[in-house]
């Protein structure tokens, strides 16, 4: 980019002093080759997008085929013993060909398109070498300029059209930029409905005062499901130190889904509050999911999980 500024500055200069005082030998219009040059490059700009346009929305699906063609085969490597026990193998198949022939469709579609901009690109950089010669060829048949001068104005055109063709020649490069900033910026938007709903749609909670005696306190708590199915209406819930409470119900009626909301991980209403005579609020109480997680590391990392390993010593981990 830095490189094609300073071609133009250097060079525009000069092709305006160069070009002929008539334009194609007929009228008179100083410096008309540089006019003539960014009409030449608009155009060719123009029609290199309305030819690749279409490559921007095809990469932007194809890097969310492929990530959901990768999310499919980690599944699949995660759970390789329950696929084999319930004898699913067939549907596995399936579902990875299924997402894999979306990859090789877009990919044909791609490269269908990217055909037809690559045959109008290498006929546009081939016309680049011709144009200027048709268009000096009335000034030189009438002898307003001499080959020497047609050469040093080919030269200062070239630079100049090299500088001006730089979408042309960027434009595939463009189209992937342009397609994994859309995804990245679709992918910003989510994380931000995702924070504004965790902090508008989950219980509000708070640090106990060391004066009270619970260590884990909610009040009108309400909890729904997506199709605003009500599971738990102004429930209240207390746990003392050292109490152990079992909450006991059908399967289906809302037990685990209760629990996300106290942890923050369900939309819900209410208020939550926890930490007891040692403070410490959220950060002080540990929730054991129905699936436990552990993630790969050494054993000092497992051991510290969920904590950073750092604060714990060797001596406390043994």
């Amino acid at each position: 980019l830095f490189g094609s500024i300073g071609s133009l500055l250097v060079f525009i200069p000069v092709l305006f002093q160069l070009s002929p005082d008539y334009a194609f030998g007929t009228f008179y219009c100083p410096g008309w080759l540089l006019y003539v040059s960014i009409v030449y490059s608009l155009m060719g700009s123009v029609f290199t997008h309305f030819l690749g346009g279409i490559l921007v929305p095809l990469n932007f699906m194809g890097q969310r085929f492929e990530a959901n063609y990768r999310h499919a085969a980690m599944e699949v490597r995660n759970n390789t013993e329950s696929i084999a026990m319930l004898g699913s193998e067939g549907v596995e198949h399936q579902r990875l060909t299924r997402n894999f022939d979306l990859i090789q469709r877009l990919t044909w579609e791609k490269m269908r398109f990217s055909k037809h901009l690559g045959f109008f690109r290498n006929f546009y950089f081939l016309a680049n070498d011709v144009v200027p010669f048709c268009i000096l060829a009335g000034n030189y048949f009438r002898g307003q300029i001499t080959l020497g001068t047609m050469m040093q104005i080919m030269g200062a055109l070239g630079h100049v059209q090299n500088s001006l063709n730089g979408f042309v020649s960027a434009y595939p490069e463009i189209t992937d930029a342009r397609a994994t900033i859309d995804r990245l910026w679709n992918f910003w938007k989510a994380v931000d409905v995702g924070c504004k709903t965790v902090a508008e749609s989950t219980v509000a909670k708070k640090a106990l005062r060391a004066s009270d005696t619970e260590v884990l306190l909610c009040k009108d708590v309400r909890v729904e499901l997506p199709g605003q199915r009500l599971l738990w209406d102004c429930a209240d819930f207390s746990v003392q130190p050292a109490e152990r409470v079992l909450v006991v119900g059908r399967d289906g009626s809302g037990k685990s889904v209760f629990f996300r909301a106290v942890a923050g991980c369900w939309p819900a209403t209410g208020s939550v509050a926890m930490g007891g005579a040692k403070g410490g609020g959220r950060a002080s109480v540990l929730f054991m999911p129905q699936r436990p997680f552990v993630p790969a590391g050494t054993l000092h990392e497992s051991v510290a999980y969920p904590e950073a390993a750092e604060k714990y010593g060797a001596e406390s981990v043994r």
